[in-house]
């Protein structure tokens, strides 16, 4: 649930210019500010702002959000320096900014008119979000034989298990068949964690509601996951989003060096072959427009083979992330 924001706009004009029609805008307008943590007041450096341009000006500014509609564009990003401080220039025209920053909450600005040569400061402070959830993580293990296997988990950053089955107490220690099984019944280890908000958000994709199963399908298949594996994801995931209010999603994929310094995974004995896949899935409001796709590393079964998938839900309706 996002917190309070506390935002405050400063705008000042540099000259009182007419409006240019859509095809003579010329850049020579300059969006600047800085960006604070709420809690400290200290500048937050790397922070990301995204320019969105809008074609007017919205009647109902307090409650729009350029992010929802289809035709506003991101013109630019830019990232705070070690002072906080960013600055862009722009063409005349319409705008809305929107500033994120890690392991803190997300804010924007009020639409608002730029005129050439006008300059629109603003200064923000995001309040701090200290954790995340690593939801439904499944770890599958397949051994060449049947074989007593130990599992641990680690929290380098800080963190700790919330849920579990079979029931994690410090570990798990059980002999797993070549085809997965364990137990009574057990096909994989289910954990949820709770972990320092330092997953990345950098490259990733952008994907319509309707499309999110075909999505998964192909792109859990590209990573090296198959059969069950794929279809429990899709079974318990898919449902879940498609009952959002979003529209569209942003999925940034986090593979086993971004996974391990938050959530470390000791086997004993090793596997062999390792696959480790977490989707952060986000509501879209971030810099979606110009996030480029990452590349999918080739990964091969060989041996003794653990995989494991998890989702991260950051901004989604319906779910807080506590």
């Amino acid at each position: 649930m996002r917190k309070p924001l506390s935002l405050l706009l400063l705008l000042a004009a540099a000259c009182a210019a007419n409006p240019l029609p859509a095809e003579e805008m010329i850049p020579g307008a300059t969006v600047e500010g800085r960006v604070f943590d709420a809690e400290t007041g200290e500048p937050l450096e790397g922070a990301l702002v995204s320019i969105y341009q809008l074609p007017a000006l919205p009647a109902n500014p307090e409650d729009y959000r350029a992010w929802n509609h289809d035709d506003t564009t991101v013109v630019a990003n830019a990232t705070t320096d070690e002072n906080g401080a960013f600055s862009v220039v722009v063409s005349w025209g319409y705008y809305q900014l929107y500033y994120s920053a890690r392991n803190h909450d997300v804010g924007y600005s009020e639409p608002f008119e730029l005129a050439v040569k006008e300059v629109y400061s603003v200064e923000v402070s995001l309040p701090f979000q200290e954790e995340a959830v690593a939801r439904k993580p499944n770890l599958y293990l397949y051994p060449v034989e049947e074989t007593a296997i130990a599992v641990e988990l680690a929290f380098p950053a800080g963190g700790r298990v919330l849920e579990s089955n079979p029931l994690y107490e410090g570990g798990w220690s059980t002999t797993v068949r070549p085809d997965g099984s364990f137990g009574s019944g057990y096909r994989f280890f289910f954990y949820e964690a709770e972990t320092p908000d330092n997953w990345v958000r950098e490259r990733g994709w952008l994907i319509e509601k309707e499309n999110l199963e075909s999505f998964f399908r192909e792109n859990l298949t590209a990573y090296g996951f198959r059969g069950a594996e794929i279809e429990d994801f899709i079974e318990y995931w898919v449902p879940e989003l498609e009952a959002m209010e979003e529209p569209q999603f942003m999925i940034y994929p986090q593979t086993t060096e971004i996974i391990d310094p938050l959530i470390e995974l000791d086997i004993q004995p090793a596997p062999d072959s390792l696959l480790r896949l977490y989707y952060v899935i986000d509501n879209c409001e971030p810099l979606f427009a110009l996030v480029s796709p990452p590349e999918i590393p080739a990964f091969e079964r060989a041996g003794f083979t653990a995989v494991e998938w998890g989702v991260v839900l950051d901004n989604v309706s319906g779910r807080q992330v506590k």
